[in-house]
C-alpha cells in the first residue's frame, strides 16, 4: 500500500461511537471493492491512496512513483469531466458531482465505470469505480425493456 504520502493514515483513528477505525483495512476495503481514489492536492494535481484496483492499472498505466494520477491523460470521457470537477474544487462548492456511467475499451468484460468528485472537511477527492455486475445487468435488463416499448409504440 503506497501510504508513505500520508503516514498519518497508519494511525488508528476513534469513530464518533469511540471505536478505533483502521484507515489501511477501509482502503483495503475500497480496493477490493474496486474504488480508486485520488486526492486533490493542486489544480490538475492529485496523489493515489491506498493500492490500484486491477480495472485500474488496466486502464491507466502505472508509473515509477506508483498508480497513475493523471487518469484523464488516457480516457476521454474522463478529461472531458475533469473540466467539471476542476471547476467544482475551485469555487469550493460543497457536495459531489457525479459523472454518470461510461464504459473504457480495454477492461476485461468492458465494465461500466462512474467517477465522482467530492469534498470533505476540506479534502477534495476525485473517485473512479468500476461498477458491479449487477448493476451492469439491470442497465442491460432496462435497455432492453426501453427497446421493446419503442418496437412497440412504432407497431401501434
Amino acid at each position: 500500500m503506497r501510504l508513505g504520502i500520508f503516514p498519518f493514515f497508519r494511525i488508528a483513528k476513534k469513530n464518533w461511537h469511540g471505536h478505533f477505525v483502521d484507515t489501511e483495512l477501509l482502503l483495503h476495503i475500497l480496493t477490493a471493492l474496486d474504488v480508486a481514489i485520488l486526492r486533490r492536492t493542486a489544480p490538475r494535481q492529485y496523489v493515489f491512496l491506498g493500492d490500484a484496483p486491477p480495472f485500474y492499472t488496466q486502464l491507466f498505466p502505472s508509473t515509477a512513483n506508483g498508480p497513475c494520477t493523471t487518469p484523464w491523460q488516457h480516457s476521454e470521457f474522463l478529461a472531458f469531466f475533469l473540466a467539471d470537477v476542476e471547476k467544482f474544487f475551485t469555487h469550493a462548492q460543497k457536495g459531489r458531482i457525479t459523472s454518470g456511467t461510461w464504459q473504457e475499451a480495454g477492461i476485461e468484460d468492458e465494465k461500466a465505470l462512474c467517477a465522482e468528485a467530492m469534498e470533505y472537511k476540506g479534502t477534495q477527492v476525485l473517485i473512479i469505480r468500476r461498477l458491479s455486475e449487477d448493476y451492469v445487468e439491470r442497465s442491460r435488463t432496462l435497455q432492453k425493456a426501453r427497446d421493446s416499448l419503442l418496437k412497440h409504440r412504432v407497431r401501434s
